[in-house]
């Protein structure tokens, strides 16, 4: 759900959108606490060299539009599309949000550093 403020909600997180490609989590609207988190859709697809009408047609969407909005971060893709464009970009699901893969990677380690205690296994 997109709001006319720029905020879009997604489960337990707010998104503020940025204009380059880029989305601000926010966890429970915490607005001084902002990550920033890139995605790497448009990088993958031009390595490719597909279009954004081509990679459209290869998911099964009506329009580049949805695409667009992906690259650009206004949106994010569901799980499954996060998977289909990992297989037509040739490259792993959290590579194509590497940033956000990292941060969330980080905060569960914490979590788990906090929960479990000091013994716990890293990675």
């Amino acid at each position: 759900m997109i709001r006319d403020s720029g905020v879009a909600e997604r489960g337990n997180f707010s998104l503020l959108i940025v204009r380059d490609a880029r989305l601000v989590l926010l966890e429970n609207m915490d607005y001084k606490t902002c990550k920033v988190i890139p995605n790497l859709l448009r990088k993958y697809r031009r390595i490719r060299g597909l279009s954004q009408k081509q990679v459209a047609r290869i998911l099964g969407l009506k329009s580049a539009s949805r695409v667009s909005r992906w690259e650009k971060g206004s949106c994010i893709p569901s799980h499954v599309n996060v998977v289909k464009l990992s297989i037509v970009y040739r490259t792993m699901a959290d590579a194509l949000f590497r940033d956000l893969s990292r941060t969330l990677r980080e905060e569960i380690y914490r979590r788990e550093k906090q929960i479990l205690g000091p013994e716990s296994p890293n990675k």
